[in-house]
């Protein structure tokens, strides 16, 4: 997305930082698609940094909790194969976008 509006002279250059460029593409793009998967690859981070713990780490349902802003979510094998196939036809949906 960001070389496609680099191509169109939309942004004179990409950022390095991550968080940089998830904000160029949340401001560009109007499509809610977009701004939902923005919002998720934000909270991706977070997660990544946040502080957890883990829950039954030997058994099914294995999973972590992390506190996120004061909020606690709950990842797990499902929810991990569930975020996936929604990042999967995000792929899909963006090669529409840029080709």
């Amino acid at each position: 997305l960001l070389n496609k509006l680099l191509e169109d002279k939309k942004i004179n250059e990409i950022p390095v930082q991550p968080v940089k460029k998830a904000e160029i593409i949340k401001k560009t793009y109007n499509d809610e698609t977009i701004q939902d998967m923005m919002v998720f690859y934000m909270l991706m981070r977070k997660t990544n940094s946040a502080k957890y713990r883990n829950e039954k780490e030997f058994r099914r349902p294995v999973r972590i909790l992390c506190d996120v802003n004061g909020k606690e979510i709950e990842i797990n094998i499902d929810i991990v194969t569930e975020y996936y196939h929604r990042i999967k036809e995000f792929v899909e949906y963006l090669k529409t976008i840029v080709d």
